[in-house]
């Protein structure tokens, strides 16, 4: 059996008629979990898929705690969630989700804000916020993100980034058993 490591980026190639073979070839698919490279995914035991190569791409990383230092509106990389690039134009259908560890130290308000990015800049609506407005010692841990079409070029990254809103620590976007950070992109269409 070869073994491929795909540090943390998860590309799967389906055959052209993955449904009518899923039944009577399922005995050829590939399972593949790796959480020493944070890889988890099915492979085909073919190249053949849809009309330009790879349809899927997923991001699981291993299991982090990212301190949320920059205060809004000044982003930062969620560097623990790999960037990742589009393999080939058209439509994608793109969702993440983030889990958010929010202690409030005094009372008051604090928000994390998220966003996916590509080279030219903030992807319209792929914002996200979550945060509490309450006294001190409070906290919150919430798992929240978008879901959204957009069209994108051959070739361009996507990459997480954040800040936070209101006090001036206690914001952390967190990935583990309780609640998973990440990040899958789906080719759906060429194009509107």
């Amino acid at each position: 059996m070869e073994t491929l490591s795909l540090a943390g980026t998860f590309l799967c190639d389906l055959p052209a008629d993955w449904r009518a073979r899923s039944r009577r070839d399922a005995k050829n698919a590939r399972l593949t979990i790796n959480a020493g490279h944070s890889v988890m995914g099915m492979t085909s035991p073919t190249t053949a898929g849809s009309p330009q190569g790879r349809s899927w791409i997923q991001i699981i990383p291993n299991d982090f705690n990212h301190p949320v230092n920059s205060a809004g509106p000044n982003y930062e990389s969620v560097s623990e969630v790999p960037k990742f690039t589009i393999p080939y134009a058209g439509v994608w259908l793109v969702s993440y989700n983030i889990r958010a560890n929010i202690g409030l130290p005094a009372q008051g308000a604090l928000w994390i804000h998220t966003a996916l990015f590509t080279q030219a800049g903030v992807i319209s609506g792929s914002e996200a916020l979550t945060g509490i407005n309450a006294g001190a010692g409070h906290g919150l841990q919430t798992t929240s993100g978008q879901t959204f079409l957009h069209v994108f070029a051959a070739g361009d990254t996507v990459e997480l980034k954040t800040y936070r809103v209101g006090a001036s620590s206690g914001a952390s976007i967190l990935n583990q058993g309780d609640g998973r950070t990440g990040v899958m992109a789906h080719w759906v269409s060429p194009g509107f």
